[in-house]
């Protein structure tokens, strides 16, 4: 069985949005990949037990976009004005029907992936952040310590490897029980170089139990096609930089 916690980017992605065609299907695929194999246990997700919370403000955003969507679909504000500008005519109104039907199926698939990822969220076994957890944490990031070397925040994902670490550590496992840390954030938690390996100073607090993959390890269980990978790794990477700049919460004052 394998046994996953995730970095919580990943979670924004499988509730990004889809918009029209710049954004791929990958996160639909993954997320429906993910609650099956959850349902028949071959795999088993793992969430710090505050972070539902937080996911709720992605949520939050995800609703917005769709009542945008909605919005437009009730306005058909771009139509009408070009409507006004030529007349009816067989072709526009050709148009207004794609449109409209296309709409309603981007705010469909919308509104089923908040409810897939919720189900999936659900199906995650919730893990307390001890105070000995947070201890690590704050001593590693005053120290400047991996994975806060960067100078990068990481608190959020380190109290998760740390805590996804302390319940590996008190629960009885199965030699054949894979337990792993997916994060993007290679340099910030491994050593130069090597993607695979954990930083030593990491390493000498969670059991060698735990490995660290890259985004890969995912496409690897759901068996993603390239195609579905290359959309995965693309949107996955322009969600971070989003992130970043803080382009979704400036956008919905969220």
């Amino acid at each position: 069985m394998i046994h996953l916690m995730l970095e919580n980017n990943f979670w924004i992605y499988l509730t990004n949005n889809l918009i029209f065609n710049s954004k791929g299907d990958a996160h639909f695929v993954i997320c429906k990949g993910f609650n099956s194999m959850s349902e028949n246990g071959t795999i088993v997700l793992y969430i710090t037990s505050g972070f539902y919370k937080e996911w709720k403000r992605y949520q939050n955003i995800s609703n917005k976009y769709i009542r945008s969507l909605e919005d437009k679909l009730s306005n058909l504000n771009e139509i009408i004005g070009i409507e006004y500008l030529i007349g009816k005519t067989e072709a526009l109104e050709k148009v207004k029907v794609e449109y409209q039907n296309a709409m309603r199926n981007i705010i469909e698939r919308n509104k089923e992936q908040l409810r897939d990822v919720e189900s999936l969220l659900s199906k995650c076994i919730p893990i307390p952040i001890s105070d000995n957890v947070k201890e690590i944490v704050i001593s590693l990031a005053v120290d400047k310590k991996p994975p806060f070397h960067n100078s990068k925040s990481n608190v959020n994902d380190a109290l998760n490897l740390f805590s996804f670490d302390e319940y590996v550590k008190t629960t009885d496992t199965c030699s054949n029980n894979e337990f792993i840390f997916v994060s993007k954030s290679h340099s910030d938690y491994c050593i130069s170089g090597n993607i695979s390996e954990i930083h030593p100073d990491i390493r000498a607090n969670i059991t060698d139990k735990i490995s660290l993959k890259s985004e890969d390890k995912i496409s690897e269980i759901l068996e993603l096609s390239i195609e579905s990978t290359r959309e995965f790794k693309d949107d996955w990477n322009k969600l971070d930089s989003e992130l970043d700049n803080n382009v979704l919460f400036r956008m919905f004052n969220v």
